[in-house]
């Protein structure tokens, strides 16, 4: 008979590119949304200046705005995850511990940090990794292959909806 998973819960494993990659992709769904909108009504004031102006350049500079803005919000994270895999924390051995005070993250190089339930802003799941929104800007993918069962990532997920101060998508 296997007992139901309890407080805490910890997790080790190495990062793979893949994981990175999906990382990256839902952590630039989460976050692009609100820089897209003011990044859209900047171009559109551009737009309707060089219209009341009468100048084609500055048109042509809110057309061609717009459409980096949606090839950067198309394909920019892959570019995103390309450096950061360059660099050597990326890839080191990570420990993630889900307490009832918050998520605790170890990485092999010692660094630690410390998340309480307050400033957990959710979770998002991608097919390979489950992404947590640690922060405004800080992202942890935790890959399935970590969880020791499917009843651990049930646990885990339904954990951090619970206590996450943002949505979980």
């Amino acid at each position: 008979m296997s007992s139901s998973p309890a407080l805490p819960v910890l997790l080790d494993w190495v990062p793979e590119r893949y994981e990175l990659d999906e990382a990256f992709r839902a952590a630039f769904a989460a976050s692009a949304g609100r820089r897209f909108l003011v990044s859209l009504i900047g171009l559109v004031l551009v737009l309707v200046g060089g219209a009341l102006l009468r100048t084609p350049f500055l048109a042509l500079v809110g057309f061609g705005g717009a459409a980096g803005l949606l090839a950067w919000r198309s394909f920019g994270w892959r570019l995103a995850a390309r450096r950061a895999w360059r660099l050597p924390i990326a890839r080191a051995r990570r420990e993630l511990v889900v307490a009832e005070d918050g998520v605790h993250v170890r990485t092999a190089s010692g660094s630690t940090s410390h998340t309480v339930w307050a400033d957990v802003r959710g979770i998002a799941e991608r097919p390979h990794v489950l992404v947590l929104e640690l922060g405004t800007r800080l992202f942890l993918a935790v890959p399935r292959r970590a969880f020791p069962s499917p009843e651990v990532v049930e646990f885990v997920r339904r954990t951090v909806a619970e206590r996450a101060s943002g949505p979980t998508r």
